[in-house]
């Protein structure tokens, strides 16, 4: 009988209990996750020796790149004379600046160090006061571009015509009945007499019969040189005049677009013609706020549509030089300044639960701009006027960007930084004329805001009588009115003075500047413009009664 010995083998294999191989595996459970980290670690050290090997190897070049340097350093100082052994009483030029030691040990100003604080790229160095005179001397002084002058257009009709211009309407007007009946309805030269007229009847104050004139104008020049020619630009501008003044927001606003539309039409035609019309388009809006200050969803209507249009005309002509352009930087941070202090109305309806809340009425939620916010988003614009004027080497546009930046600081309580932009003001305004008016601006105080720089602002028209109050004030040397004189400098009933006294204490100002140092002013007087009491009396019979 043959006995098979593997099958007993196997056999006895088999016959191994259970309690053994489960040890087995548990000891290869237990002993594996070890074994795996030690050979990760073994990994880790060896590549960490081959980068301390790698780094010690360059760190031993440098060295001997250093040690050649400075071998060739000394026999080129061997060569050369010792300027200190040959001189004893010479200041050793590697030496540091006891000014400046004297300025780390001191202790640094929180609001200097703030995220608000201006950076040191942005603003000119301080010159020593022996040198303040030369900071700024290789800036050209030059006027630049000189503010926009919103031109009067008569909106009133005219009784008394002068002769000239009784003569040119007439004139005009039997030179287009004579072409109508000679010509084509759609000839040019018909076309331009429609806009003659039309432009002498907006001087006779006879608005309807012009705006009728230029419409059919308009119309021609489509027909003969197609719905995207810009030659219908002069014509959309005549139209924006009138509308202008006569206050026709929405008819201004939808004449801009249509220019804007042209020139997108148009690429090769990229010139500065429409500048001017979309300035005084965001300065309109930004009238209609300073106008009416009514904390409203119409006031921040107006301020959004004027940071709409005045960033439209930085962001297509900001490439071009301030000498013919002034961009509107100080408009901008007029507007944005003036949001901060805008809020929405709040609504106080309670929800079961919070799901219920619709995007809708999470926008009636009081909104403000926070004052951080609106610094930064002012302060930008006015950094942005500082660089452009530094980079074109322009002075004066250097000096109102300063100013500006200035003024900024001192509304928001930020008196150190202030105190440096003025300084720096003055130090350019040096090499100036006397006679300039920003040397003149230092010698009396300036009502802040006073951001006004691409266009000549206009007193607003008053809808109701007003009263001119002068009254005299102390004003300290941050820009707060201190004291203000219990009686008025001319005779006014006490109602009006006392309304005039409590608006003169909300103002704020910039000091007088005298060697770069702002200096309190006593016994100022300053004018009030404040609505008579006539006037209060009859808005307040006229209001309904509820």
């Amino acid at each position: 009988m043959i006995i098979d010995h593997t099958k007993l083998q196997f056999c006895s294999a088999r016959s191994v209990p259970k309690s053994g191989l489960s040890s087995v595996l548990v000891f290869a459970l237990l002993f594996y996750p070890v074994t795996n980290l030690s050979a990760k670690d073994g990994a880790e050290k060896s590549r960490w020796a081959v980068n301390s090997n790698s780094q010690l190897e360059k760190k031993k070049a440098a060295e001997k790149t250093l040690l050649v340097d400075t071998e060739a350093e000394l026999a080129s100082n061997a060569a050369a004379p010792d300027p200190i052994a040959s001189n004893p009483t010479a200041p050793d030029p590697t030496a540091p600046d006891p000014a400046a030691v004297q300025a780390n040990l001191e202790p640094s100003s929180p609001e200097l160090n703030s995220p608000e604080e201006s950076d040191e790229s942005d603003s000119l160095e301080a010159s020593q006061p022996n040198q303040r005179n030369d900071t700024l001397v290789g800036y050209d002084v030059t006027e630049g571009a000189a503010p926009l002058d919103i031109p009067a257009v008569n909106v009133s009709p005219i009784v008394a015509v002068s002769p000239e211009l009784r003569e040119s309407l007439e004139r005009q007007f039997q030179e287009i009945q004579t072409l109508k009946e000679t010509e084509n309805a759609f000839s040019e030269r018909l076309g331009e007499s429609y806009l003659a007229y039309g432009r002498s009847l907006t001087q006779a104050g006879r608005t309807d019969e012009a705006r009728s004139m230029l419409v059919n104008a308009l119309h021609i020049a489509k027909i003969n040189n197609g719905v995207t020619s810009i030659e219908q630009r002069p014509i959309l501008r005549e139209l924006f005049e009138m509308n202008l003044a006569l206050g026709n927001t929405e008819e201004m606003t939808e004449q801009f677009s249509r220019i804007v539309w042209l020139e997108k039409k148009n690429p090769d035609d990229q010139d500065t013609y429409s500048f001017d019309i979309v300035v005084r388009l965001g300065n309109h809006y930004l009238d209609l706020y300073l106008n009416n200050r009514v904390i409203s969803e119409l006031s921040l209507s107006h301020l959004s549509n004027s940071i709409k249009y005045l960033g439209y005309a930085v962001n297509r002509y900001g490439d071009r030089p301030l000498s013919e352009v002034l961009l509107p930087y100080g408009e901008l941070a007029l507007a944005h300044y003036e949001t901060s202090r805008i809020q929405h109305e709040v609504d106080r309806s309670f929800y079961r639960d919070t799901r219920q809340r619709t995007f809708n009425d999470l926008d009636k939620r009081q909104v403000k701009h926070s004052r951080r916010n609106s610094f930064s988003r002012s302060e930008g614009f006015l950094k942005d006027y500082l660089r452009k004027a530094k980079s074109e080497r322009d002075l004066v546009n250097t000096i109102q960007a300063l100013l500006g930046l200035g003024d900024l600081n001192l509304l928001t309580g930020r008196f150190m930084a202030a105190n440096k932009y003025f300084d720096l003001a003055w130090t350019g305004a040096q090499n100036l004329p006397l006679t300039h008016p920003i040397v003149e601006s230092f010698t009396s105080p300036v009502k802040l805001p006073a951001f006004n720089f691409s266009v000549v602002r206009k007193p607003p028209i008053q809808s109701r009588e007003t009263e001119l109050v002068a009254l005299s004030i102390n004003i300290d040397d941050d820009g707060r009115v201190r004291r203000v004189a219990s009686e008025a400098l001319i005779d006014t009933d006490k109602w009006t003075t006392t309304k005039a006294r409590r608006l003169v204490k909300r103002y704020k100002f910039r000091p007088i500047i005298e060697n770069a140092k702002l200096v309190p002013s006593k016994d100022y007087r300053y004018e009030v413009r404040v609505v008579s009491r006539k006037a209060k009396a009859v808005a307040s019979k006229d209001s309904p009664k509820q």
